[in-house]
């Protein structure tokens, strides 16, 4: 594979309980978050990963 990768933007949310959030919703954030970190809008990135530990509801 000669494909490059690059991390341009790192952030995280709080850990916490959050009842009234789904997973998408809470990686949406924390996307928003490594964007602003980057100094990049959505428009910039052609893919995001995010990961979680655990959900729980």
């Amino acid at each position: 594979m000669s494909d490059n990768v690059y991390i341009l933007g790192i952030d995280m949310i709080k850990f916490g309980r959050f009842p009234n959030k789904s997973v998408p919703e809470l990686a949406a954030e924390s996307i928003l978050l490594a964007l602003d970190d980057a100094n990049l809008t959505m428009a910039d990135m052609q893919a995001f990963y995010c990961g979680n530990i655990k959900e729980v509801n």
